[in-house]
């Protein structure tokens, strides 16, 4: 990861991606669409976003998806926005807690991956309560997490 970072400049960053209304769709519609919920995103998702770069999209569990890529952050930036822009394209009235949720951050050479994902984990479950549309976890505010967890032992 260093080496690709001295060389081009790119990153690696994680991505979560919560298909948010699994639970509803089963409910109320049945597993079937639920299925199909499931489905038709990762297929929007996974269409869209590989066609910016190289990604690609894996499921691991019900609702919940991740992808790693290298890019810039300028290319990273690009990708949440697709994102973003496809969450608001879906979102209707059949889905009461939105089409999905996604984060993405930059991961760190030297960085355990546990704590990536806690931080990915901790911005999908902020995100859900804001409108917040965007899901990119900035340098800035990595810094932020890493000073609160410095002086109070812990993130929150």
């Amino acid at each position: 990861m260093q080496t690709e970072y001295e060389q081009h400049g790119n990153h690696y960053y994680l991505g979560l991606l919560s298909m948010t209304s699994l639970k509803q769709v089963n409910d109320n519609e049945g597993c079937g669409y639920g299925g199909d919920y499931i489905l038709s995103g990762s297929q929007i998702f996974s269409k869209h976003i590989s066609n910016l770069q190289s990604i690609t999209l894996y499921r691991i569990s019900g609702s919940e998806f991740a992808f790693l890529f290298l890019l810039t952050e300028e290319a990273a930036k690009e990708i949440d926005l697709k994102i973003s822009s496809i969450k608001s394209i879906e979102n209707n009235d059949r889905f009461d807690n939105g089409f999905a949720r996604h984060a993405l951050t930059r991961v760190n050479h030297h960085e355990d991956f546990t704590e990536v994902v806690k931080r990915l984990d901790n911005q999908l479950a902020h995100n859900q309560y804001t409108e917040n549309a965007n899901g990119l976890v900035t340098v800035l505010l990595m810094q932020k997490i890493t000073l609160v967890k410095n002086e109070n032992g812990s993130v929150f």
